[in-house]
């Protein structure tokens, strides 16, 4: 969210960052420091408070071009499917793809009505194929539904709005810095991991992680550079996905 928020700022986009911690929100527009990005405090997992920010932007700017859904926040360790219970189930589809449902169904109608607009939800290389289930997805059964139906919904939309002048992308990144997981504690992990077995640190070939890559793919494909893209899903795993 913050690498988004900076990337389009940076590209002369006006962006509102909504967080359901209005001093987290409140901390990335302060280091922009444009005024051009401003904070809201939103809890995405309700309609209500949703739409009730979608209303604020338009009565702000007039328009709605943009929407990026990158709520998350994982919660819970990654554990067997076996040991998985329905409240596991429920907190990811909660946090993960109903706040995506939401973002989306408040926003379309907005960006229908102007006949413009784009989304970019965030689903994670958790949520792709094609991947030895050693290197990234044992223990994942219920991260990796989640994130995978994060991409089917937004293939979905694409289809259904895409008439209508509406693009609708996904993007699915590997591991990066986050809220509570800096890059520092990010690399230790790789390396218990690497230490504990070798090979099993999921670390990818281009032997980083993904940073500010992350804040250019949603830039991409908020713009018009993306004129013709919509229903994609860009992998940013850094090579550790190959279909």
């Amino acid at each position: 969210g913050r690498g988004a928020a900076n990337c389009l700022v940076r590209d002369g986009w006006d962006v509102v960052v909504a967080d359901i911690d209005l001093d987290e929100a409140e901390k990335v527009a302060a280091e922009i420091g444009s005024s051009k990005v401003t904070a809201e405090g939103v809890d995405a997992r309700s309609l209500d408070a949703v739409k009730q920010a979608v209303d604020k932007v338009m009565d702000s700017f007039g328009t709605l071009d943009g929407l990026v859904n990158c709520a998350g926040g994982r919660r819970e360790p990654k554990r067997e499917f076996g040991d998985s219970e329905p409240e596991h189930w429920d907190l990811l589809i909660d946090t993960l793809i109903k706040t995506t449902y939401i973002g989306c169904y408040s926003a379309l109608p907005v960006m229908l009505k102007q006949g413009h607009g784009a989304v970019v939800n965030f689903s994670s290389a958790a949520g792709l194929r094609d991947v030895p289930p050693h290197l990234r997805q044992k223990r994942s059964a219920v991260y990796g539904a989640v994130k995978a139906g994060i991409i089917a919904f937004t293939q979905a939309i694409a289809q259904e709005v895409g008439t209508q002048g509406i693009r609708v992308n996904s993007i699915a990144p590997y591991r990066s810095a986050a809220r509570g997981k800096s890059e520092a504690d990010m690399i230790a992990m790789e390396e218990r991991e690497e230490a504990e077995k070798k090979g099993s640190s999921r670390r990818s070939p281009l032997g980083r992680l993904s940073n500010i890559d992350v804040g250019n793919a949603v830039a991409f494909l908020l713009s018009e550079k993306a004129s013709h893209i919509s229903g994609s899903c860009i992998d940013m795993s850094g090579g550790i996905c190959l279909h």
